[in-house]
């Protein structure tokens, strides 16, 4: 299922404020493939790790929720990458054990 740009920010603001933290302790990025950036590549822990994804409309529009969430809230946002196909947005909390 695809969110809207104003729904995705919505859910992040909501997520973060349940899970705690400060907007610019977690990071948002962009991928077709996050469960593979989150657990792979930014090794947060599955089970015990802050962390949530959403597909948006469109990979313009992911890369516009990322923008705003790192511009607007001041998330640490994820390097510019050249993945036209990525469509999900997803942030953690960052820790010791996470890698940015």
């Amino acid at each position: 299922m695809a969110f809207t740009g104003k729904a995705i920010v919505t859910r992040v603001k909501d997520h973060i404020r349940k899970r705690g933290g400060s907007f610019a302790k977690w990071f948002v990025g962009v991928s077709a493939k996050p469960r593979i950036r989150l657990f792979r590549l930014h090794q947060v822990p599955k089970t015990t790790g802050q962390w949530i994804l959403m597909r948006a409309e469109s990979p313009a529009k992911a890369l516009q929720v990322k923008r705003f969430l790192s511009t607007k809230l001041k998330m640490v946002a994820g390097r510019k990458l050249s993945e036209k196909t990525a469509d999900f947005v997803y942030a953690y909390r960052m820790t010791a054990q996470t890698k940015q």
